[in-house]
C-alpha cells in the first residue's frame, strides 16, 4: 500500500468521521435555532402587545442577529472538525500494517538516488528499514535508532539530509491537503 493509498484511506476515515461529526452539530444547532425561534415568537407576542409598529423592525433584527450567530457557530463547528479530522489522521498513520510500513519505507528508499550513505532509524523502525533495504537491495550503513515516538527514518551522506520521519511528511505534505479536502468538503455545503 502506497502513501497515496493512505492519503486516500485517511480522507475517506475523515471524511466520514467529518460528516457524522457536522450531521450531530447541524441536529444540535438546528436545536439551538428552535429554541430561539421560540423565544422569538414569545419575544414578537410581547411587543405586538405594547408596540405593534415597533415590533416588526425589532423582529428584523432579531432574526438577523440570531441568522448570524448561527452562521458563527456552524463555522466554528466545521473548523473543530477539521482539527479533529487531522489529528485522527495523525493517529491513524501510525497504526498501519507491518507490510504497509515495509512498502513505504521501500518507496522512500528508492526516491534516494545516492549509492552510499548512512539511515538514522526511528526507535521501533529499524526492522521496517532492513527490510525495505533487502527489497530495494541498498547497503545503507544503519546507525542506532534516535527518534523517539516517531515512525520513519532519515538519510544522511555526505551531499544531503534528507527526513523521512512520517512526522514531517504529515505536516509537510499530507496535512495542508487534507486540511484543504476536509474544508472543501465541510465548505462547500450551504449553512441554509
Amino acid at each position: 500500500m502506497g502513501l497515496q493509498d493512505i492519503l486516500q484511506k485517511i480522507l475517506d476515515d475523515a471524511s466520514n468521521f467529518s460528516k457524522n461529526a457536522l450531521e450531530s452539530a447541524k441536529k444540535e444547532i438546528e436545536k439551538i435555532f428552535l429554541d430561539i425561534e421560540e423565544k422569538i415568537s414569545e419575544k414578537k407576542n410581547d411587543q405586538e402587545k405594547n408596540f405593534n409598529k415597533k415590533s416588526s423592525g425589532m423582529r428584523k433584527k432579531v432574526e438577523n442577529l440570531v441568522t448570524k450567530e448561527f452562521k458563527n457557530k456552524i463555522a466554528n463547528e466545521k473548523r473543530k472538525l477539521i482539527i479533529e479530522s487531522i489529528e485522527l489522521a495523525k493517529k491513524n498513520i501510525f497504526n498501519i500494517s507491518k507490510e504497509e510500513k515495509v512498502s513505504i519505507f521501500t518507496s522512500f528508499l528508492k526516491k534516494i538516488s545516492e549509492n552510499s550513505g548512512k539511515i538514522v532509524p526511528a526507535i521501533g523502525s529499524e526492522q521496517f528499514v532492513q527490510e525495505a533495504l533487502r527489497a530495494v537491495n541498498k547497503n545503507f550503513e544503519v546507525l542506532p535508532a534516535k527518534f523517539k515516538n516517531e515512525l520513519g527514518f532519515v538519510f544522511v551522506s555526505k551531499k544531503l539530509e534528507i527526513s523521512f520521519l512520517f512526522s514531517e511528511i504529515l505536516e509537510k505534505e499530507i496535512v495542508p491537503k487534507l486540511d484543504f479536502k476536509i474544508s472543501e468538503i465541510l465548505f462547500s455545503e450551504n449553512v441554509n
